[in-house]
């Protein structure tokens, strides 16, 4: 059985060893490789996997196909936020569109795009050492806006990542 505390120790390590690579803590348990012998859970590790990679490079694409400058020609401002939330809304519409919310396929792509928004928040938390990135609207703020636009609600919406993002937002403060 796993404490939940620990789970603040891991993440203090991994920001230590984000900065400096470290030995693992003694004081915390090893991980365990999975026992994974069902290719059908690999499969959907790696769809949820690529659907995660998908949403981040097509937020990509989207600063490109919506013609932003690059940022070199705009300061972390207003006006970066507005393009980053361009470039999330153009990337959530191109993965989440004409896909019927019921599926499946839906699921897999709203769980991979939530996915992708975890990592955004250990990147704001951990690798900017809790300082606001003023260029994009925070983490937190960025999955609520991509949930609500791909109409992911009801008991789905109260998701393990939410409240995770949540806590770890309200952790900064």
């Amino acid at each position: 059985q796993y404490d939940l505390g620990q789970g603040e120790k891991h993440l203090d390590w991994v920001k230590k060893n984000y900065i400096k690579k470290t030995s693992w803590p003694t004081e915390l348990p090893w991980p365990k490789k999975p026992n994974i012998n069902n290719d059908e859970v690999l499969d959907v590790i790696q769809e949820i996997f690529l659907s995660s990679i998908a949403w981040m490079l097509h937020h990509e694409l989207a600063h490109i196909y919506l013609k932003h400058p690059p940022r070199t020609k705009y300061e972390a401002s207003a006006i970066s936020r507005n393009y980053e939330d361009e470039a999330d809304k153009a990337a959530t519409k191109w993965i989440v569109d004409n896909v019927d919310n019921r599926s499946p396929i839906y699921e897999k792509r709203m769980l991979g795009m939530t996915v992708a928004n975890l990592f955004l928040v250990f990147v704001e938390n951990y690798t900017l050492n809790g300082e606001p990135d003023t260029s994009h609207s925070s983490s937190y703020e960025r999955l609520m806006n991509m949930v609500s636009q791909a109409g992911f609600e009801g008991e789905k919406y109260d998701t393990i990542a939410n409240l995770t993002i949540k806590h770890l937002n309200d952790r900064r403060k």
